[in-house]
C-alpha cells in the first residue's frame, strides 16, 4: 500500500506527457486574390455605358411617344368634339328641314285639298195625274271649294218628323225604310270635282205630313241631318267627313210653290267638318247606328 502513491504518480506524469505530446499549433488561414484583368472590366464599363444610353434613348423615346399619343387623343377628342357638334347641327338641320318640308306640304294640302260644305234645295214633285204637288223633295248639295277633286266620297241623308224639338241626348242615327234589305243599306257613292257642286242622296216629304208640320196650334217639327266622307287626291291624308243637322221651318202654303219658302236653321251640334266633328264626338270613323221607319 505504501507504493500506491507513486504509481499514481508515475501515471500522472505519464499522462502529462501524452497530453503534452498531442497538443498542435493552429491551422495557418490562407487568403486568395481573384485579379480581373483590365480588359475584362473596360469592356463592362463600356457596356454600362452603352446600356445607359439604350436606356436614355428608349427614355426619351417613350416620353416623345407618349406626348404624340397625348396630342393625337387632344386632337381626335377635338375632331370628335366638333364633329358631333357637326351632326348635331345636322341633325338640327334636317329636322328643320323636315319640319319646313312638312309645313310646306301641309300648307299646300290645306290650299289645295277639296273641301265640302253642303247647302240645301227644295224641290216640289207634282203628280202627273192630278197636276197637283204630291210630294216634297230636299237634297243636300255638296259644294267642292278646294282646288282638286275629291276621292271615295259618299254620303246618307234622313229626314224625319217629330212631335215637339229634338231631345238632347237624340245621337242622329242612319234612317233606312224597312223594305230595304239589310245588305243594301248602304251610303250612296259621289264625286265632286273642284270648284263645283254634286247633289246628293234626296229625301221626301209627303204633302199631307208638311201640312202637319205647318198645322196650328200645334205644328209637328221637321229635321234634316245627314254627313259625307270622302278623301282627297294627296297621299298619306286622313279621311274628312263634313255633316249638318237643320230643323226645316216651312212659311207658306205647301200646296203652291209660288207661295211657299223654307229657312234651315242649323243645330247647335252635328254641324261640324274634320276635326270640328272630332271635337263634338263624331270623327270620320264614328259609325251612326241604324233606325228603321217602318
Amino acid at each position: 500500500m505504501a507504493n500506491d502513491p507513486k504509481i499514481g504518480s508515475q501515471r500522472t506524469t505519464h499522462t502529462k506527457k501524452e497530453t503534452t505530446g498531442q497538443h498542435q499549433d493552429p491551422p495557418q488561414i490562407i487568403s486568395a486574390e481573384l485579379q480581373i484583368p483590365p480588359s475584362i472590366i473596360n469592356e463592362y464599363h463600356s457596356q454600362q455605358k452603352d446600356n445607359n444610353r439604350q436606356d436614355r434613348k428608349r427614355f426619351h423615346i417613350e416620353c416623345i411617344t407618349l406626348i404624340v399619343i397625348m396630342i393625337y387623343t387632344g386632337i381626335a377628342g377635338y375632331q370628335g368634339c366638333k364633329m358631333r357638334e357637326v351632326t348635331e347641327a345636322s341633325k338640327e338641320s334636317a329636322l328643320a328641314a323636315k319640319q319646313s318640308a312638312e309645313i310646306a306640304r301641309n300648307a299646300l294640302t290645306a290650299g289645295q285639298r277639296a273641301f265640302i260644305s253642303v247647302s240645301i234645295d227644295a224641290i216640289p214633285v207634282v203628280d202627273i195625274k192630278t197636276d197637283k204637288i204630291a210630294k216634297w223633295t230636299f237634297i243636300p248639295v255638296w259644294k267642292n271649294t278646294g282646288e282638286t277633286p275629291t276621292r271615295n266620297m259618299k254620303n246618307h241623308i234622313n229626314i224625319a218628323i217629330f212631335e215637339g224639338p229634338l231631345d238632347s241626348k237624340w245621337d242622329f242615327p242612319d234612317c233606312w225604310s224597312a223594305n230595304i234589305a239589310p245588305e243594301s243599306r248602304l251610303p250612296t257613292p259621289l264625286g265632286a270635282a273642284p270648284k263645283s257642286n254634286t247633289y246628293g242622296h234626296p229625301v221626301s216629304v209627303s204633302i199631307d205630313d208638311m201640312m202637319n208640320v205647318i198645322a196650328r196650334p200645334k205644328p209637328q217639327w221637321l229635321y234634316m241631318w245627314g254627313w259625307a266622307i270622302y278623301n282627297d287626291v294627296f297621299p298619306n291624308t286622313p279621311v274628312h267627313v263634313t255633316r249638318f243637322a237643320v230643323q226645316i221651318v216651312v212659311h207658306g202654303n205647301p200646296n203652291d210653290k209660288a207661295k211657299i219658302s223654307f229657312t234651315y236653321e242649323f243645330l247647335l251640334k252635328y254641324n261640324c267638318s274634320d276635326e270640328e266633328c272630332e271635337h263634338q264626338g263624331y270623327p270620320a270613323s264614328w259609325a251612326p247606328r241604324e233606325f228603321i221607319i217602318e
